[in-house]
């Protein structure tokens, strides 16, 4: 499966990170963790349950990165109680490209719904919590290429407004750079600054965490 296609920011947590707490007797782990398609997060949540294969229920949401892939399942629990809990808990901070799995190990004393219902929410607001919220942004990468005649110059300048990801020193000099996307006005400042003999081109797009480079 490909990689959604996202060209706005998106809020996320900011890494993978797992909360526990018991209620009752009862013991719920929650796990969260940045995910992009429908295919990762089925793949963390098959990561969760055989890493606790004696765990009495495995229930979960996710959120797509585009936002157009959610889904949430109470595992067995009663209808309502879980899944829904832990999605509405993502859904109102604003998150996609992320999914929540919570465990519980039941503890022999029934909580009723509404029990439930806090519990598999705190579960998810905890994990969240530990693993933090990140605003995320598209920054372009680019590649420019040119002579030792103004590499000098060039890269003093591409470090002044970009984050430099490499240099190659071959037969012309290869600068790889990521800035915020829409390039500042960068490739014509360097355009000027080599006059004109400088070739610049966007290779792709990463996402990182706003302000950060």
């Amino acid at each position: 499966m490909t990689k959604e296609e996202v060209t706005q920011p998106y809020t996320c947590c900011r890494k993978r990170a797992t909360a526990e707490f018991s209620e009752k007797k009862s013991r719920f782990i929650g796990d969260i963790a940045p995910i992009e398609t429908e295919e990762d997060a089925r793949a963390f949540l098959a990561r969760i349950k055989a890493a606790r294969p004696d765990a009495s229920h495995h229930c979960y949401a996710y959120i797509t990165r585009s936002g157009a892939g959610r889904r949430c399942s109470d595992d067995g629990e009663p209808g309502g109680t879980a899944g829904r809990p832990i999605l509405e808990v993502l859904e109102r901070e604003g998150l996609t490209g992320v999914a929540c799995v919570v465990t519980r190990y039941f503890g022999g004393v029934l909580l009723g719904a509404g029990g439930l219902t806090r519990a598999y929410a705190r579960a998810a607001h905890e994990a969240l919590k530990a693993a933090g919220k990140e605003v995320y942004i598209p920054y372009g990468v680019y590649k420019a290429v040119m002579g030792y005649t103004h590499s000098d110059r060039a890269l003093r300048l591409i470090g002044q407004r970009a984050a430099v990801d490499g240099v190659d020193y071959l037969v012309d000099v290869t600068v790889t750079y990521h800035i915020a996307d829409g390039d500042g006005g960068l490739a014509e400042a360097l355009t000027d600054l080599c006059a004109g003999a400088v070739d610049i081109k966007k290779t792709g797009v990463i996402w990182l965490p706003k302000d950060k480079d």
